[in-house]
């Protein structure tokens, strides 16, 4: 089911159905006794093979080093700089300047 792929592969359950969707993992639906609703199976095969894809595999490395503590305080370092170049690139211009004159002139 999609909560047993899920579960193997270490994301959400929409996640899987993204996967699907997109055709990474093939899926048969089965209706249920509940009008409107259905259930995903997917083959073990299907779901192995998937875990063994490289390019999968590779992507996911990705995301995880994206969303580990390292990666998170790298993006608030390249953030920080960004602000700061941002910031030395309109002082360099003047208008930094020219604002910081208003401010003081009560202008603002």
């Amino acid at each position: 089911t999609t909560r047993q792929v899920a579960w193997m592969l270490a994301i959400t359950q929409r996640s899987v159905m993204g996967l699907r969707r997109n055709g990474r993992l093939a899926g048969r639906r089965q209706e249920t006794l509940v009008h409107g609703r259905v259930w995903w199976h997917y083959r073990k095969a299907d779901v192995v093979a998937l875990m063994n894809d490289a390019k999968y595999c590779k992507n996911r490395r990705t995301y995880e080093r994206y969303l580990s503590p390292e990666g998170k305080a790298r993006l608030a370092e390249e953030a920080t700089a960004r602000e700061y170049a941002e910031l030395e690139q309109r002082t360099r211009e003047g208008a930094g300047r020219r604002a910081l004159e208003a401010v003081l002139a009560g202008v603002w």
